[in-house]
């Protein structure tokens, strides 16, 4: 299992997300049934690289938040039109 480092992401909406981009950091939701939203940054660069592996979209990933452990599998990820530039990542809660 990978294991991913995040941040809590307080702030949500439009202007926010576009100045985290402009920190090459990436918005990304965590989400389920009967489960609370959270919504968490993921450094670009890293997500950028491990994305490439197939490993990311076939296991389960483990994000760390507060030595808080998620088990978690990619639902969807959102690419910029014509830059090699991810924008957006959901991820689906696993039990």
């Amino acid at each position: 299992m990978l294991t991913i480092n995040v941040v809590e992401r307080i702030h949500s909406g439009t202007n926010y997300s576009r100045k985290l981009r402009l920190q090459k950091k990436i918005p990304a939701i965590i989400y389920g049934f009967k489960r609370k939203n959270i919504n968490v940054i993921l450094d670009h660069d890293f997500i950028f690289n491990i994305h490439l592996k197939d490993e990311f979209y076939k296991n389960n990933l483990i994000l760390l938040m507060n030595d808080i452990k998620y088990c978690v599998k990619v639902q969807t990820i959102h690419y910029h039109v014509f830059k090699p530039k991810l924008l957006h990542v959901d991820f689906i809660w696993i039990n």
